[in-house]
């Protein structure tokens, strides 16, 4: 369900533009059956890996994060050099990870048999209408966060590699919401999230501090 744009709740800090989308979505967003590569885990205590290798098999999207198994996904960091901001999204209410927090300007998973790169694409496209954008990539983060959804019968485990990139827009730039997915975007100065993701505000989805060191340089970085 795509929609149009007003204004949002605030994330945290000084916010400098702020969006949400203009009606209840009717969709989850997301399906337990999606298919997922798994792939082997890294090494103990990495936070970047030279990529993802490819174990052959798949898993459905309920059974890795019921199980806890290594599959990829994507983050994209939209950023507007001129401002020194960062586009962040609030997750909708209704995933199965991390609802109702503050997250990455886009992010999704590796669909079985897809490249990383395609699904950055997609994604852009998908959650906040953007076509064409130019990417650069980061590198390949570990990550492992854990919780549960209020009302589910289980916690869930999630094991990802994270295929990094950066992109760079203008904040003034009109943003198409998909719903299911996404409540909410604000841009926020980029010391301030590095702050609130430091100091492990709960209003935002958790980072490393390792994570961030390797990001926030490469924010202004032309792609």
């Amino acid at each position: 369900m795509r929609l149009g744009l007003r204004a949002a709740r605030s994330c945290r800090g000084p916010l400098l533009r702020r969006w949400s989308s203009s009606a209840t979505p009717a969709l989850a967003g997301q399906s337990g059956t999606e298919l997922f590569d798994v792939v082997a885990a890294p090494p103990a205590g990495a936070d970047f890996v030279e990529g993802a290798s490819l174990t052959g098999a798949t898993i459905t999207r309920e059974a890795a994060h019921a199980g806890g198994a290594w599959h990829r996904s994507v983050q994209v960091w939209l950023a507007d050099p001129s401002a020194s901001a960062v586009l962040l999204q609030l997750r909708s209410a209704h995933k199965d990870t991390h609802p109702n927090l503050w997250d990455v300007s886009v992010a999704g998973h590796v669909d079985a048999g897809e490249r990383p790169a395609a699904t950055a694409a997609r994604e852009c496209a998908e959650e906040l209408g953007l076509a064409g954008l130019r990417l650069r990539h980061l590198g390949t983060a570990v990550s492992t966060t854990r919780g549960r959804v209020p009302g589910a019968a289980a916690p869930w485990l999630c094991n990802e590699l994270q295929e990094v990139y950066v992109g760079h827009i203008d904040q003034a730039r009109e943003l198409t919401l998909e719903a299911a997915e996404v409540a909410a975007v604000c841009w926020l100065p980029a010391d301030a999230l590095g702050a609130a993701l430091l100091r492990g505000d709960p209003a935002f989805v958790p980072r490393t501090a390792a994570y961030w060191a390797r990001v926030q340089p490469q924010l202004f970085v032309p792609p």
